[in-house]
């Protein structure tokens, strides 16, 4: 993972993996941006999603060690 850029404000997600990279909108701002239109020409991929996100892992700490 290289990068990702736009997540505390929610509304424009960029993430850069090097091989791939998505940009994830708020649905009003992907109508006005449009960036689709550039890249008219790459293949589309169909994702499939759920309904609901995945429940959020709780973070496990390590007992300390005295």
């Amino acid at each position: 993972m290289l990068g990702i850029e736009g997540y505390r404000e929610g509304k424009w997600v960029l993430v850069d993996s090097a091989d791939v990279v998505a940009h994830v909108f708020y649905e009003p701002l992907r109508e006005f941006y449009n960036i689709e239109s550039l890249w008219i020409d790459a293949p589309r991929l169909q994702l499939e999603f759920e309904d609901k996100p995945p429940a959020q892992r709780t973070k496990i700490t390590q007992p300390a060690y005295r």
